[in-house]
């Protein structure tokens, strides 16, 4: 029960009434949209319901609205996510993208590497 209500304020904080003004959730989309679910799970309003971490994950694996990244372990909006990305000081939009540093190392990025760019380019 604690999991479907963790993952109903979750959908909340993604929704057009709640991001029209939650200027500080959309800060942290990356370019692509995704924010860490870490982030999210750890808001006051989910942290009281008591789900556990490994239930929040299930949640957001069934919602209609919300996708995951599972590898990065980061979500976003099914559709529209676009919508809601700020401007960064570069002139693109969205912060750079969270990635896990397992994946850097599967990928053979090197730390000097530039590890920010963005599949999603608005023009």
């Amino acid at each position: 029960m604690a999991a479907e209500y963790a993952l109903k304020q979750i959908e909340f904080y993604f929704s057009v009434e709640n991001l029209c003004g939650d200027l500080f959730l959309r800060s942290y989309m990356d370019c692509e949209g995704f924010i860490p679910i870490a982030f999210v799970a750890n808001f006051p309003g989910v942290v009281m319901l008591g789900a556990t971490y490994d239930d929040i994950l299930e949640g957001i694996r069934s919602s209609e609205i919300l996708e995951m990244d599972e590898i990065n372990e980061t979500m976003r909006l099914k559709n529209g996510w676009d919508l809601w990305l700020l401007p960064n000081s570069s002139g693109s939009l969205g912060v750079p993208r969270y990635i896990k540093l397992e994946e850097i190392d599967e990928v053979g990025i090197s730390e000097e590497n530039e590890i920010s760019e963005c599949k999603y380019n608005k023009a």
